[in-house]
């Protein structure tokens, strides 16, 4: 250690200035588990919905159709007031269909109904107060399945709304 004229040695010179350099860096760290820490409690949430067993449309939609059935009300109502509590983020809906195609007079293809199904809950989030420049529907058609199978239960999973929140 070299000895300075105030007294001071090199080492508490270097203390210094890393005591300055770094007084601010924690901020960095403390976000970083906030931000950790929301997205754990989110997913947490969002596995509690799961109990629902996916949104796999008995709870949102009939079969073929883009109506939001009345069983559908609580599930919405919970997402949506805990979407309107934090008013910040883009919200994507999108919605999905099974691999079985459809062909009636409403609907010509899976692309249509998947659309009109991630629509119906947009227009039911903006009825129940979120703001709707931050909602964006979009349809999936059988592109994504959730589960591989041609089975009713795995159809049944794979018709579904998913909505995604962007903090």
């Amino acid at each position: 250690m070299t000895a300075r004229t105030d007294g001071a040695t090199a080492a508490d010179r270097d203390d210094d200035e890393l005591d300055g350099a770094q007084s601010g860096r924690w901020l960095i760290s403390y976000a970083d588990l906030i931000t950790t820490l929301m997205v754990l409690f989110l997913a947490l949430y969002v596995l509690q919905l799961a109990k629902y067993n996916a949104l796999d449309a008995k709870i949102l939609f009939n079969v073929g159709d883009a109506r939001l059935l009345p069983d559908s009300s609580p599930v919405l109502n919970q997402i949506a007031q805990a979407l309107s509590a934090h008013a910040m983020g883009d919200i994507l809906v999108e919605g999905h269909t099974d691999s079985v195609p459809i062909a009636n007079a409403k609907y010509e293809s899976n692309w249509e109904l998947s659309s009109a199904r991630a629509g119906s809950v947009v227009r039911y989030l903006t009825e129940c107060g979120v703001a709707p420049h931050r909602l964006a529907a979009i349809g999936r058609a059988d592109t994504q399945p959730l589960v591989t199978g041609d089975d009713a239960a795995a159809r049944a999973r794979n018709r579904r709304v998913t909505i995604f929140v962007a903090y």
